[in-house]
């Protein structure tokens, strides 16, 4: 089980509208009780003097799927190393779907926004890919373990084959999910109270119908 660390147990007392997750943030944090539905909520939190927000260091393919169809939005706070998230630091929300007409946004050109969807694709190009040079890739890396099944197949401990490659490929396709923050800061919906999450919820299912 998850728990929440001390800059996200900081950012829930900044935003009393949001529930932790009595399971402990295994997929999502906490949760926004909205017009009678509750929606789930991914906290992360970044020292202002980085330039990019750790979402994991070990996401999968089956991972990035979990977190399309369980977390409903995120909560991207800042903070100023020793200190945890105040109010004086930016705080911004992330949709699936990129935010249209978005009153807080710093983005100049605001139909290059993104949403957490894209950037999904994003990280799931990275694990086929490769995240780094020499790096097969989930996609190579699948190739040679079904080659080498078929090889081995015949053999009396296959099925310790099986279940050893198997977890070889959970450990070398992982990677690091890893955002810029600008697509945060220009993208995203800034809050300075719950009332703004609130408000930016509501412009969101206004555009598209649901989050």
């Amino acid at each position: 089980m998850a728990t929440l660390n001390v800059n996200e147990k900081a950012v829930l007392k900044l935003f009393p509208c949001l529930t932790p997750n009595p399971r402990g943030g295994d997929q999502w944090d906490a949760s926004l009780l909205f017009a009678g539905i509750n929606y789930q909520v991914e906290l992360k939190a970044k020292d202002e003097s980085e330039k990019l927000t750790w979402n994991s260091n070990k996401a999968d393919i089956p991972m990035l799927a979990r977190w399309e169809k369980e977390r409903d939005f995120y909560l991207y706070s800042e903070y100023n190393k020793p200190n945890t998230p105040t109010l004086a630091n930016e705080h911004y929300i992330m949709f699936r779907k990129p935010i249209l007409n978005n009153p807080t946004s710093q983005c100049l050109f605001p139909m290059e926004a993104i949403g957490m969807r894209e950037q999904y694709k994003m990280w799931e190009e990275i694990i086929r890919g490769g995240e780094y040079t020499g790096d097969l890739g989930y996609d190579m890396w699948l190739e040679a373990k079904n080659d080498l099944l078929e090889l081995y197949k015949d053999r009396p401990n296959f099925s310790e084959w099986k279940i050893g490659l198997d977890r070889a490929e959970k450990k070398v396709t992982r990677i690091n999910a890893k955002m810029p923050w600008h697509y945060i800061s220009e993208g995203g919906w800034r809050v300075h109270t719950c009332q703004d999450i609130k408000d930016a919820v509501a412009h969101q299912i206004k555009t598209y119908g649901s989050l």
